[in-house]
């Protein structure tokens, strides 16, 4: 595997951690009664500023 290969593999990896973690905490949260709004994940300035002026 590529050097570069791996970094990506990397960060899909930590991405994919750090998604799970998060829908852990809202899961759990749920069970002890606290609501945690699903806010939505932006990739880029282009889908905050997209979402934002539709507000």
């Amino acid at each position: 595997m590529r050097k570069d290969q791996k970094i990506r593999s990397m960060k899909r990896e930590e991405m994919i951690y750090e998604q799970t973690k998060h829908a852990n905490f809202i899961a759990s949260s749920s069970l002890e009664g606290i609501e945690i709004p699903k806010e939505p994940a932006f990739t880029s300035l282009a889908q905050v500023r997209k979402h934002f002026q539709r507000s």
